[in-house]
């Protein structure tokens, strides 16, 4: 069986039916008297561009939509089936002999002129969705002044509603999964609630006519069955206002049975949602075990369905409502976007947000930015960089956590339990009705020194504890709780990292904190055990199944994740380091711990940064201030290394400092400090003029993951989707692992 299908509005263009007025000129000569203009010079001369307003581009089309069907029909005869795509389903309806070309084309004069007068909306496309997953977007976010206008194939819909609120959604959508959001060049919002309006005028418009019988059976856009004659008239009118269900009329037909499918008109746009939705049919019926998960939108939390890795600790990924024992790192000065946040927590994982080296109004803006698109149950988290030299800084952005019921964070470069951690933890306890301690609020310590461990694994100190008392932070219910459970729920064992780095070796240190913890479990009573994850050099699959073997419960990847789409960082940032190897990176001068000669290793491929910051470190190790060092020397700092006077940066540095204590009285520390912290924005920022100071952390996990992936469609940094790389390298984890037969001892481990 075949059937003919008719295209609706978007298929116009400039030209159409050339080849057809001069054989249909009787057609031609009745539609002109109709309309009130040439259909001919609008087809063909499009002046104004008036092909793009609905009130002429209806007529249009369906002239010849109509011509093209005369042509064919009379070359191939009738087929079994027609349908028709929107103003399509009027060819259709001509096809099957309901009503003659005249009545067709007066109804679809008075149908575009009233649409047309429905103005302020809008529609966009979403592909990659199904329904039920976009009704429940459009329910959990509140977004319901939207509606579904077309459900053309199972995984591409098309929205209609008020053109702010089209606006308004799309971050939510491209955070939810769509593969493609994108707003559509219309003057209305058609098939919607929104057209209701004109409805009536357009029943008593219709009710002037009189139909035929139809002579071949036509399937309606309204209910995708097909129409009755005591329903057309109705079916029109609906129209208006329902959703085309074309995805589903599709389906009847090769249900019946219908293999060939004729498109008639301009374009092949409905020749490709057919060939999809066939696509997507046969793979529906392949398909057995491959759902890994599913949402779960009352209330909205992810419910596994099948396990999908069998490695790492079950524990966290229920502690943290996620699939996978897998954590993004957080990047530092909102690298780690809401964004990039949102699409883990959507897909099953855990991720935190960069808020270090941010001010607070900055903290607190991305926070309410990322609750925007978090689905409540999703889980997120944010980072706490320790601030040794200020503790109310510390303790501002933590009380700036409870606030906004931010119940996990990755704590970075304590050495030791500081007042604010204590607070944060003991205001997420509280007792169950049956005496068992509950933990809100969640705490992952990245450290490296098997000293800070031991601190992190012990009962918090007294004296601490007494002191938040003493100042009204915490209870005394609360202080008794904290002695009963451990201050962290997850120490990650870090490696030599991207950013600021200790050098540690992981292979030596994680088994030796997991024997550290492991003995602090048996020796004290504290009712919870700290799992122990693995994080720098993390790039490959190779890389975390080494460390699911030396026993970690989870992993964390940090450098990869700068050069992905969903990073907040420039376009030129992740053009280099899509191209970093394994030796391109080198390490300079901590800006936070100059006394010490704390490390960080950042990219030095490309760029002179490295060098020059290593040079400044050696010119303050040989004078004080500024005033001792020779001008030449001066002056090629000013020009090749801070763009800047020296004099203006000194005086600037004073006016902002913010940390409560004197500005430094070593003037070359200020200017080091000022270069080490200003060379990172420009990178962010993408400065092409200042590319040679780009200051990028970042590790040789990076140079392992690049080659890994080369040859694939994820060399380009453009391909790269935070979720889709995690997702891969856990599932190809899993397989190596399987594969060497260690999944199996471990599972049995």
């Amino acid at each position: 069986m075949k059937v003919y299908m008719f295209p609706g509005q978007g298929s116009q263009k400039k030209g159409m039916g050339e080849e057809l007025f001069g054989e249909f000129d009787g057609y031609v000569q009745a539609a002109d008297e109709i309309l009130g203009y040439s259909i001919k010079d609008l087809c063909l001369k499009n002046e104004d561009n008036k092909l793009n307003y609905t009130q002429y581009t209806q007529p249009a089309l369906y002239v010849v939509n109509a011509l093209s069907y005369f042509k064919y029909r009379k070359e191939n005869g009738e087929p079994d089936y027609v349908i028709g795509h929107s103003l399509g389903e009027y060819n259709a309806l001509l096809a099957a002999d309901v009503y003659n070309f005249e009545t067709g084309l007066k109804l679809v004069k008075k149908r575009g002129e009233l649409m047309s007068s429905i103005t302020g909306g809008g529609m966009a496309a979403v592909i990659g969705l199904s329904k039920t997953t976009i009704e429940n977007l459009l329910s959990d976010y509140n977004l319901l002044t939207i509606d579904i206008a077309n459900l053309n194939t199972p995984n591409q819909t098309v929205l209609a509603g008020p053109k702010e609120d089209i606006l308004r959604a799309q971050p939510i959508f491209q955070n939810s999964g769509a593969k493609l959001f994108m707003p559509l060049n219309v003057s209305g919002p058609f098939h919607s609630r929104y057209m209701a309006e004109v409805q009536g005028d357009y029943k008593k418009y219709v009710d002037q006519f009189l139909f035929n019988e139809a002579k071949i059976p036509i399937v309606s856009n309204v209910d995708a069955f097909p129409y009755e004659d005591s329903n057309i008239k109705s079916n029109i009118v609906k129209q208006l206002t329902s959703s085309v269900q074309w995805d589903q009329t599709i389906q009847y037909l090769l249900d019946k049975g219908v293999s060939d499918f004729y498109e008639i008109g301009p374009g092949n746009v409905l020749t490709g949602l057919v060939t999809k939705i066939k696509s997507e049919r046969t793979e529906k019926k392949h398909q057995q075990e491959e759902v890994t998960y599913i949402v779960d939108h009352t209330p909205a939390k992810i419910r596994n369905v099948k396990r999908i890795v069998t490695i790492g600790d079950q524990e966290f990924c229920e502690d943290y409502n996620v699939i996978y024992p897998y954590v993004i790192g957080s990047m530092h000065k909102g690298i780690s976007s809401p964004n990039l946040v949102a699409k883990m927590a959507q897909n099953g994982f855990l991720s935190f947000l960069g808020t270090g080296s941010l001010e607070i109004n900055e903290v607190e803006k991305i926070i309410l930015e990322t609750k925007k698109i978090v689905r409540e149950g999703q889980n997120f988290g944010c980072n706490l960089v320790a601030n040794i030299h200020n503790s109310f800084k510390e303790d501002e952005i933590i009380n700036l956590f409870l606030k906004h019921n931010i119940s996990s964070i990755e704590a970075s470069g304590f050495w030791t339990i500081s007042p604010s951690l204590l607070k944060f933890r003991a205001k997420g306890l509280r007792l169950s009705e049956n005496g068992e301690i509950l933990i809100k609020n969640k705490i992952l310590i990245k450290l490296s020194r098997v000293e800070t461990a031991m601190e992190f694994l012990s009962v918090p100190p007294q004296p601490l504890i007494d002191q938040l008392i003493k100042k009204g932070q915490i209870t005394f219910d609360e202080a008794r709780m904290l002695q009963q459970v451990p201050l962290v729920d997850d120490i990650c064992v870090m490696g030599d990292s991207g950013g600021e780095t200790s050098q540690a070796n992981l292979n030596l240190l994680l088994p030796t904190i997991i024997r550290l913890r492991d003995e602090s479990t048996r020796e004290k009573s504290l009712n919870k055990r700290v799992r122990i994850g693995a994080g720098g050099g993390i790039g490959t699959p190779e890389a975390a199944a080494i460390a699911f073997l030396l026993g970690a419960d989870f992993v964390l990847t940090g450098s990869i994740n700068q050069c992905t789409v969903e990073a907040e960082t420039s376009n030129l940032v992740k053009d280099m380091l899509q191209k970093v190897d394994l030796h391109d990176t080198s390490y300079v001068p901590s800006a936070n711990d100059l006394e010490v000669r704390g490390q960080t290793q950042v990219v030095k491929k490309g760029v002179f940064f490295p060098a020059r910051a290593n040079k400044l470190y050696d010119l303050l190790k040989q004078y004080k201030n500024i005033s001792d060092m020779d001008s030449k020397t001066k002056e090629m700092i000013e020009k090749k290394y801070l763009n800047e006077g020296i004099q203006t940066i000194l005086r600037y540095e004073e006016q902002v400092s913010t940390d409560n204590r004197p500005t430094s009285n070593n003037t070359m520390q200020t200017i080091l400090k000022f270069y080490l912290n200003n060379t990172v924005q420009l990178a962010i920022n993408g400065e092409s003029s200042q590319k040679v100071n780009f200051n990028i952390y970042c590790g040789p996990a990076l140079g392992a993951f690049n080659r890994w992936v080369k040859g694939t469609e994820l060399e380009e940094w453009n391909n790269r989707h935070i979720d889709v790389i995690s997702r891969k390298i856990m599932t190809e984890t899993e397989k190596l692992l399987e594969s060497s037969g260690a999944l199996l001892m471990l599972n049995q481990g």
